[in-house]
């Protein structure tokens, strides 16, 4: 049992605190700004895009905005 009841308020707690540490790393400028960090960028535009491509026959708008939303919060609201 241990701290199972407390993975609910944890995964609350762990986007602002994530938005929080980009914030503040933007505004340091110790942000990642490489070759990398842009190549990344990239493919999380074109995947956005392509999720929408592909969903549009088969889902209303609303719909698949919840799936790249929900895969947006799981690539990328992680702490660092």
């Amino acid at each position: 049992m241990g701290g199972a009841g407390l993975s609910n308020p944890l995964l609350v707690v762990r986007d602002p605190v994530a938005l929080a540490i980009y914030f503040f790393s933007l505004r340091a400028g110790v942000f990642p700004r490489g070759a990398w960090f842009i190549i990344l960028l990239v493919l999380g535009i074109m995947s956005t895009i392509c999720t929408y491509i592909a969903l549009e026959p088969y889902l209303p708008m609303k719909q698949i905005t919840l799936v790249c939303g929900y895969g947006i919060h799981a690539n990328f609201f992680i702490c660092p």
